[in-house]
């Protein structure tokens, strides 16, 4: 997946270097709790350094902030 903002993307890395590529975290979480790969330390999670679009970060040492005026792209209006 080509990611559409670099201020949201995130991506997994798996043990044998395999990249799924995601727009937002919300969707990389998504995917992998259906493929059952949250807890398994073979797996990289990371999402972009908000600051430094384009720079990934490792998912667990991130600080994640929820504001209405921050609207990553798959946010679906009603």
């Amino acid at each position: 997946m080509q990611i559409s903002d670099n201020r949201y993307g995130s991506e997994i890395i798996t043990d044998k270097g395999k990249v799924f590529k995601f727009d937002e975290a919300g969707c990389m979480i998504k995917y992998a709790l259906a493929k059952n790969l949250v807890g398994d330390d073979n797996q990289k999670f990371l999402v972009t350094d908000f600051a430094n679009p384009g720079t990934f970060i490792d998912a667990t040492d991130a600080f994640f902030v929820q504001n209405d005026n921050f609207k990553s792209p798959m946010v679906r209006t009603l």
